[in-house]
């Protein structure tokens, strides 16, 4: 039975998608992790058992997986088999294997040479399904622009800049497009073909259309409010990636900073944070116009703006850490409550009036608990540290004094 889906629900899946790829990070006792890693690859006629999750910067897969695979990287080649779904949030994927389950992709650039027998769901900027590719399921793509070439056995639902169909459609096919369709070479659409672009599109006559051509040209505004959808989904992607890796590569740190914001300071730690946020700067363009020097100002200054760009994944852990605490999932900080956090934070300032003012005193309180917990570990610690040494070369001193001392 074909599947209906309404018009948000290409961006909806795909958020869906990068959630799914870091929920189920801890507790899989089967799966294959590789993290930390630049390059990974699954030799050819390799058997990898379980879940496979990659964050790193290339990834390729000769092999065979019987379970999910999840990654985080620049690029991503599969021209094995996956028995499970695809879970992919990198900068180029080329799927040029078998996926027997849903293919679900944000990335820049997107190409489809192999067979998906289930949904391919893509949030990217191009997506080119080659001729020799095949979709079973059905075809959701949200993105700039859009090629396909093979056959799709399912509905195609796309919304992008421009498209172009030289393959096949076996099912309903819906078309926004911002800019144009065209439909040509030796295309068969085997149903209705429902469209919305600025002008009619081009269909040449070896190509075919057996349902109904509907046409509707772009209700004024509807552009504005597709783009304000793609940046929301692409700010929950950016916000969960940058919580995500910060939990789970520096679990300490993380950890410590919870502690302090949930069991010694608490909300408090924003006043520090909000006096430093704008005393910072300022002092820094002081410094670089004194005596200090250009060169201390400068580094003040850019030390802050990392402080500060660290703040916002740091505000997703925490507000993510509050959800847990509500729920009273308190076994320790785990990437998923990280990735419900930063989508939480991103939706908070959607929230008409008081959202940015939510958005600003999180980031203000994760900014206050960095530097403070900074002030402690370099400062406070040291401090404490060198008292120890001096009691203790105090000590020995004393020790040796008694020693050498004569007995009355």
């Amino acid at each position: 039975m074909v599947k209906q889906r309404s018009r948000l629900l290409p961006c909806l899946l795909a958020c869906v998608a990068v959630v799914l790829c870091v929920w189920l990070w801890a507790g899989v006792a089967h799966a294959a992790v590789v993290r930390g890693t630049d390059v990974y690859e699954l030799p050819q006629y390799t058997l990898l058992e379980g879940d496979f999750y990659f964050v790193g910067d290339t990834m390729r897969m000769l092999g065979t997986t019987t379970g999910d695979v999840y990654a985080v990287g620049s690029a991503a080649r599969f021209e094995g088999v996956v028995a499970e779904d695809v879970a992919l949030v990198v900068g180029t994927a080329d799927l040029a294997g078998k996926i027997s389950g849903d293919a679900r992709i944000v990335g820049g650039v997107v190409t489809v040479s192999g067979t998906v027998e289930e949904d391919l769901v893509v949030l990217a900027g191009t997506l080119v399904v080659e001729e020799e590719a095949r979709i079973l399921g059905d075809v959701l793509v949200y993105g700039d622009r859009f090629e396909l070439k093979g056959d799709v056995e399912g509905v195609l639902e796309a919304h992008v800049k421009s498209a172009v169909i030289e393959g096949s459609v076996a099912h309903r096919a819906t078309v926004r497009a911002r800019e144009s369709l065209a439909i040509r070479g030796d295309a068969h659409l085997d149903d209705d073909l429902v469209y919305t672009a600025p002008r009619e599109a081009f269909i040449s006559d070896t190509a075919t259309v057996v349902g109904e051509q509907v046409y509707s040209e772009p209700l004024a505004g509807s552009l504005n409010i597709t783009s304000s959808i793609v940046v929301i989904v692409l700010e929950i992607v950016m916000a969960i990636v940058g919580s995500v890796l910060l939990a789970w590569f520096f679990p300490r740190w993380t950890t410590e900073l919870l502690t302090r914001v949930f069991r010694e300071r608490g909300p408090w730690l924003a006043l520090p944070g909000f006096i430093f946020l704008f005393a910072i700067p300022v002092l820094a363009v002081l410094a670089a116009a004194s005596f200090i020097g250009f060169l201390p100002g400068l580094l003040a200054l850019l030390g802050y703006l990392f402080i500060l760009a660290l703040s916002f994944p740091v505000a997703g852990i925490v507000l993510g850490m509050a959800c847990a605490v509500a729920l009273k999932r308190t076994d320790g900080m785990q990437p998923a409550w990280a990735a419900v956090g930063a989508a939480l934070g991103v939706l908070l300032g959607l929230v008409p009036y008081i959202g940015w003012l939510l958005q600003f005193l999180l980031v203000v309180l994760a900014f206050g608990a960095i530097l403070t917990h900074a002030y402690d570990v370099f400062w406070l610690r040291r401090r404490a540290a060198g008292d120890v040494i001096a009691e203790t070369h105090g000590d020995a001193t004393t020790q040796q004094n008694e020693a050498t001392t004569p007995d009355a």
